[in-house]
């Protein structure tokens, strides 16, 4: 993903089942009119239930450094987000590579006692 004026801001890499995939245009040259969440649902009726989102934080590899233009070996953040159906099924991943220094990340959670 690129922003204009600032460049290079992260590394994403999506994964959908072979299955949930087949016959929606995922993995076509042309973008999607909507997010993947949305066009799951919408080609395939996905009932989406959960997510988890792992974050953490490592050097960039000599491919990463070149792509995002950093300096090597930068500290990057990487995110897992991981997304389940009503079966507890896996049926979406994001596996994403940013330099923090273009990134603010924030969360918001309802709290139930």
């Amino acid at each position: 993903m690129v922003v204009e004026g600032l460049g290079p801001i992260e590394l994403g890499t999506v994964y959908v089942p072979v299955d949930l995939a087949d016959g929606t245009g995922i993995g076509d040259m042309e973008p999607l009119r909507e997010g993947l969440l949305r066009h799951l649902a919408v080609r395939k009726g996905v009932e989406f239930d959960q997510a988890t989102q792992r974050i953490s934080a490592r050097p960039a590899t000599a491919e990463e450094s070149r792509l995002l233009d950093v300096g090597q070996r930068e500290c990057m953040l990487t995110v897992l987000l991981a997304v389940y159906d009503r079966a507890r099924r896996a049926v979406f991943g994001l596996d994403v590579v940013m330099p923090p220094s273009r990134h603010e990340l924030a969360d918001a959670f309802p709290i139930e006692l």
